[in-house]
């Protein structure tokens, strides 16, 4: 409705001062419609870019259990620290370094805090398909 803003308040005024519910009723339909096709090209997106990294990790014969545990992770949580791993994935710390250190070689995440300690890896491909889905 923000895209199309002017439009949305004309046919308002137009019920208010008219009664003409018809056109309103359309232009909202339209305006649903118009946002489950984006969010269903997002999804897709989504799942493809999910399918993507699974068939990196099987292709350099890196695909583990943990690995496939770390792809759905990082979809949850696209921002991430390797104690939130080594936590959420019931793993030690070099196992956690690890499998960051892979996700970082295949590109599909990347450090972006440029610290020493305390590192934050970002998932930025996931991020951008988010992004562009919201615009």
């Amino acid at each position: 409705m923000k895209r199309h803003q002017d439009r949305y308040y004309q046919l308002l005024n137009e019920v208010r001062y008219d009664g003409a519910w018809e056109m309103w009723v359309l232009f909202f339909l339209q305006g649903i419609q118009e946002i489950s096709d984006e969010a269903l090209k997002t999804v897709q997106e989504i799942i493809s870019l999910k399918q993507k990294i699974i068939d990196q990790l099987h292709t350099g014969e890196k695909t583990s259990l943990l690995a496939i545990r770390l792809t759905d992770l990082i979809f949850k949580s696209p921002i991430i620290t390797v104690p939130q791993i080594q936590e959420s994935l019931h793993t030690n710390r070099q196992t956690a370094y690890d499998m960051v250190h892979t996700f970082e070689e295949l590109g599909i995440i990347t450090e972006m805090t440029g610290k020493k300690r305390y590192k934050k890896y970002l998932f930025r491909e996931y991020i951008e398909i988010i992004e562009k889905g919201c615009e």
